[in-house]
């Protein structure tokens, strides 16, 4: 999907857009700022001349936090985050993977964590820090979640 242009929509739908992805599916990352961990998105890149909301720009609702530099967009309907212009590379905007079409974030086997809570505009400069990687590990077809425990206990 990288340098091809991406459809996507928020839950309800009422939010649509296309985005041109500014690197591959590999550069996907989550992040452990007290707003990404709460709602624990795998976000993917876009420059900021890269993203068009087709439908529903009245929808949007922005959050700021902390800063205030980050600009966060959700929809005011069904509350779900769609992307947001990032601190620390504000020509980019975070596109949340699990709102482009045909794309979960359980398609990616790894995504690499980084350091928000330490975020490097806070301590000095440098670049995000990875601190981890989240894997999704397949399990049986039609495993139980009973069942499923009971094996991992």
């Amino acid at each position: 999907m990288s340098g091809e242009a991406v459809t996507g929509q928020c839950h309800c739908g009422g939010v649509k857009f296309v985005a041109q992805l500014a690197g591959p599916l590999s550069d996907a990352i989550r992040c452990t700022c007290s707003a990404c961990r709460m709602r624990g998105a795998v976000i993917l890149f876009a420059d900021t001349s890269g993203l068009t909301i087709t439908q529903g720009a009245e929808l949007l609702t922005e959050y700021r936090f902390n800063t205030g530099a980050a600009c966060h967009y959700f929809c005011s309907r069904c509350g779900i985050y769609t992307h947001h212009q990032r601190r620390f590379d504000p020509s980019q905007y975070a596109i949340n993977a699990a709102c482009i079409d045909g794309l979960s974030p359980f398609d990616f086997a790894e995504v690499a964590v980084v350091d928000g809570a330490r975020h490097p505009l806070d301590h000095g400069g440098g670049d995000l820090t990875v601190i981890g990687t989240m894997r999704f590990v397949p399990t049986d077809e039609g495993l139980g979640l009973t069942e499923y425990r009971r094996r991992n206990a």
